[in-house]
């Protein structure tokens, strides 16, 4: 039995990986590339994004808080405390897939686009851990 591999099997698989490795920001070592060999979530690489599906994307930063159409592009915005990260999706041939980011701070300063991202995969990763615990049944 021979196992076809097309590229763009291998590529979304690639996309996939890239996507789980934002979630294991909290796990990281230390030289991780994705997290600017913090090791943390206190800064991530937005340029892994790229390229992601939609899917991809709501596992490694949840469902954005605002989701809104600027044709040709469909933007996806996650807001923390700090900054509002837009993520702009384009219509490809292999669906809608992520091509340019944006940060910005929420007051008037500037932001570091990773050290925002960060923030929006730490925020998500808490939720998570905390949806993913089981009540305690000595409070119920």
């Amino acid at each position: 039995m021979t196992a076809s591999r097309s590229p763009r099997r291998l590529a979304n698989a690639a996309l996939s990986f890239a996507a789980a490795g934002l979630l294991m920001a909290g796990c990281t070592s230390t030289g991780d590339p994705l997290f600017g060999g913090s090791g943390s979530a206190a800064s991530a690489d937005p340029a892994t994004l790229i390229g992601l599906a939609p899917q991809q994307i709501g596992e490694a930063l949840g469902v954005p808080e605002l989701q809104r159409r600027e044709p040709p592009a469909e933007v996806w915005q996650y807001r923390t405390t700090t900054c509002v990260f837009d993520l702009y999706l384009y219509d490809e041939d292999s669906g809608l897939r992520a091509a340019h980011y944006e940060a910005r701070s929420r007051t008037n300063g500037e932001v570091d686009p990773a050290v925002c991202l960060g923030s929006v995969v730490e925020r998500y990763r808490v939720a998570s851990a905390e949806e993913a615990t089981p009540a305690d049944p000595a409070r119920l």
